[in-house]
């Protein structure tokens, strides 16, 4: 199989030290398949087989914390889009999560394996938190026509979400929030902007085990770069 770059896109997964997994999606007037392969590479044997496939392309993918065991995968399915948590080595849907009409979508696996999804709506916008396993745990809501980033950046428990109009990305039209999965609190951190994880992103300190104090890097609203310490909720602005 053919894993030039040229010929699509493709995401490598080590699973061990002598296994890889490769979401290949092909793309071009002559490409196969709308969807993505994923394929096992064998490195002490020299190996390479397609184990399955799912129908939307690498980029729709979010892949779980343990060893790969399982994908978040955007489908379309007509005109709406379906989030369907799949087996990461065959493609088979294991559960349908959720349907909401065409726009951007966002999900992600926390570190325990939960899932994260944000559905914009036109007037109320909503985080769901999924079990592992796909059950909907809790549903929260983001406010009128707002998106959001999900995770899985933890932090003391807590996963930092970034909120922005749906009709205007500029740095100044958005918020960041700590989400709380125990009690589905959405906190708003003061004067803390969004950092548009598309275009510019800090990871900080490793997040550590939960209670740990940790920080990352956000812009704020006087135009400076600060370090927000996630123990203390204090932000000190980055010299250079």
């Amino acid at each position: 199989m053919n894993l030039d770059p040229s010929k699509g896109s493709a995401r490598l997964l080590f699973l061990d030290k002598d296994h890889v997994r490769i979401f290949k999606g092909e793309s071009g007037p002559k490409a196969s398949s709308e969807g993505t392969s994923m394929l096992e590479f064998d490195v002490a044997q020299k190996t390479l087989r397609e184990t399955g496939q799912v129908s939307a392309q690498p980029y729709l993918l979010r892949v779980d914390s343990t060893c790969g065991r399982m994908l978040a995968v955007f489908q379309q399915q007509g005109g709406n889009y379906q989030l369907a948590l799949c087996d990461a080595r065959t493609g088979a849907v294991l559960k349908t999560l959720t349907e909401w009409q065409p726009h951007y979508p966002s999900a992600s696996f926390m570190n325990d394996g939960r899932i994260l999804a944000a559905e914009r709506g036109s007037t109320q916008s909503t985080l769901r938190l999924y079990s592992s396993e796909g059950e909907l745990q809790r549903t929260c809501p983001l406010g009128a026509s707002r998106v959001s980033v999900a995770g899985p950046d933890v932090r003391g428990g807590k996963v930092v979400l970034e909120t922005w109009e749906s009709n205007d990305r500029h740095i100044d039209t958005g918020d960041v929030r700590l989400f709380d999965p125990a009690t589905g609190d959405l906190q708003i951190l003061p004067g803390l902007l969004p950092t548009h994880w598309n275009w510019w992103w800090s990871g900080g300190a490793p997040a550590g085990p939960a209670g740990a104090v940790t920080s990352r890097i956000f812009p704020n609203d006087k135009g400076q770069l600060v370090r927000y310490d996630f123990g203390t909720g204090t932000a000190t602005p980055v010299k250079f």
